[in-house]
């Protein structure tokens, strides 16, 4: 597979990938797949791929999808990312939806409904 990667590539091309897939990994040290070995490696993988050019086999992605697997349940914000997402809405975020969706008037208000939406409960 090598070699033909060289070729298609050309030399040039090739080891100038060579070269800086070697740079990246003394950098980052976890720059494949078979180098992650705990959930710490997989986030600085992940992380690697979405700022590495996809030029260079990266996602050229400076933003994440938010999901509900990084949220706790207890937040408010988990409600809102689940109701986007399946179009049912939770009885908690019923209760506040009024509130929430209100253009706040003051920065109190502004304030409150970031509490509401972020706090732990």
């Amino acid at each position: 597979a090598v070699v033909d990667a060289c070729k298609i590539m050309g030399k040039k091309k090739f080891y100038q990938q060579i070269m800086e897939d070697e740079h990246l990994f003394q950098k980052f040290k976890v720059t494949d797949h078979v180098d992650i070995v705990t959930m710490q490696d997989y986030m600085q993988y992940s992380s690697l791929l979405d700022e590495t050019p996809a030029s260079s086999g990266g996602r050229n992605n400076y933003w994440r999808r938010l999901n509900l697997e990084n949220i706790p349940r207890t937040m408010m914000i988990y409600d809102i990312v689940d109701y986007a997402e399946s179009g049912v809405i939770s009885n908690r975020l019923q209760k506040e939806m009024k509130y929430l969706l209100q253009r706040p008037q003051t920065e109190e208000m502004r304030q409150h409904q970031l509490k509401v939406v972020s706090e732990v409960r």
